[in-house]
């Protein structure tokens, strides 16, 4: 399996679900929630889970 790269999993379902979800618990919208640093950690996590293969 190929690596997870931030590139590709912006485009995923995941990561679209992954923003709804964090957005609403932030109580900001998608688009400022996308430039967030919570965004870019919760992305680093979930890309290093999927590389790992869990």
């Amino acid at each position: 399996m190929a690596k997870m790269t931030p590139a590709k999993f912006e485009k995923t379902k995941q990561d679209k679900k992954m923003d709804k979800a964090g957005a609403k618990k932030a109580g900001v919208s998608v688009a400022k929630w996308e430039k967030s640093a919570a965004d870019k950690k919760a992305d680093t996590a979930a890309i290093k889970k999927i590389n790992k293969g869990k």
